[in-house]
């Protein structure tokens, strides 16, 4: 076991007030118990002192209350109540969700060592997401909409190579190994800049975020730092990830934090990239024909980081709008059939009711389907399936108003 000592009073150097009351140490907010090894957090009261331990033992999970009060999180009168403090999970299914208050800063030191290897993504072409070591899982929950930035930073430890590179930072909607919809980005650190990984998210009022630690490969594992930040969308302050910001009230040239000033402004346009904004159904579409070839997953990573994910045409009128607006070649857009039943849905939910090319889909191999648009003049925009792991040169994303 290895422990860290410190001494807190009433002034808290290094730590975050929010806008709930709590005082959020900028070290070691949560951490596996000595003999439990799920999430144990040590609440902060008033100049109480504050042990944060790690282990490698297995177990479930606990939140004890500190100083001046009875209480879940962080103690003392006036404090939170419930839910102050994340604390990591050695199953997913098992991390106790935390709302993240609205613009904060917090950081998560802990250690996958012993842990159990919980969530494998394996087996699902195209869907490159190294994790097959031990694993630990924080869930969180956005109490404000806005941008999540989740970043991991593995000690210089042997378990994590030379370099730091065997280690893996993954985002979920869902706990399911088996499920390739519920990954939102999967970003090792065998990439530049070597030795870290981060990825952000644009979330919804009480959207629910899965973030996993894990390791390359089964003896991969180590100590590490999750710093995870929040921007409130919608508080008036242009913050990073965001175009604008309207405030409470949406203005002609922002909804949200999104530019609507003209059709080639939402999402940028240059050689390679045009975007338009919808008024009517306040989306911005971004065609993207310039960052090389794709397979799906990778193709909505890169729309996830944008803010949004693939177009998805849900809405009624929604490709009507695109179609006068675009005419693609072979692009990716947010239409799937990953357990091959023959059906293909909308990544945001609903059947995709056509129009498919004549023939098509024809379900060819047996591996997950999705589906890129074409147009071809009559048809407008059509469909066709192509296995998800197959690379395409274009691709469309889809950022909504209310969701930067």
């Amino acid at each position: 076991m290895t422990m860290t000592h410190q001494r807190l009073g009433h002034l808290l150097v290094g730590s975050l007030l929010l806008s709930s009351g709590c005082f959020v140490d900028a070290v070691g907010l949560g951490s596996r118990d000595a003999q439990g090894g799920g999430g144990s957090a040590v609440g902060v009261g008033g100049g109480v002192d504050v042990t944060t331990t790690s282990s490698t033992s297995g177990g479930g999970e606990a939140a004890v209350g500190g100083g001046g009060s009875t209480s879940t999180g962080m103690g003392g009168e006036g404090g939170c109540t419930t839910g102050c403090e994340p604390t990591s999970s050695d199953r997913c299914v098992a991390a106790v969700v935390f709302d993240l208050p609205a613009d904060a800063t917090m950081t998560l030191s802990d250690t996958t060592a012993g842990a159990s290897d919980d969530v494998t993504v394996m087996g699902i072409a195209g869907l490159s997401c190294p994790s097959d070591g031990p694993d630990l899982w924080v869930a969180i929950r956005a109490t404000a909409p806005g941008a999540i930035q989740f970043s991991l930073t593995p000690a210089a430890d042997p378990g994590w190579g030379s370099s730091r590179e065997k280690a893996s930072l993954q985002v979920r909607t869902g706990c399911d190994a088996a499920s390739p919809g519920e990954v939102l980005a999967c970003k090792p650190t065998d990439q530049a800049p070597i030795g870290q990984a981060s990825t952000q998210v644009f979330a919804r009022k009480d959207d629910v975020f899965y973030v996993g630690v894990d390791g390359r490969g089964n003896n991969d594992q180590g100590p590490f730092e999750l710093e995870i930040q929040h921007w409130t969308c919608g508080n008036g302050v242009v913050d990073p990830f965001e175009q604008c910001d309207s405030g409470p009230n949406p203005s002609a040239s922002c909804s949200g934090c999104l530019t609507t000033a003209g059709t080639t402004k939402c999402g940028g346009s240059d050689n390679d990239t045009l975007s338009f904004w919808n008024a009517a159904t306040a989306r911005c579409y971004i065609w993207e024909t310039g960052l090389g070839d794709r397979n799906f997953f990778d193709a909505r990573e890169l729309c996830v980081e944008r803010g949004g994910d693939l177009a998805s045409f849900e809405a009624a009128g929604e490709q009507a709008a695109f179609d006068m607006a675009f005419s693609v070649a072979e692009a990716w857009v947010g239409i799937q059939d990953f357990e091959r039943d023959g059906t293909y849905d909308w990544l945001a939910g609903g059947a995709f009711p056509g129009p498919w090319r004549p023939g098509e889909p024809n379900n060819g191999e047996a591996k997950p389907r999705c589906a890129f648009m074409l147009d071809d003049g009559a048809l407008g925009n059509y469909a066709e399936d192509r296995a998800c792991d197959d690379k395409l040169a274009e691709l469309v994303c889809e950022l909504r108003g209310a969701n930067p």
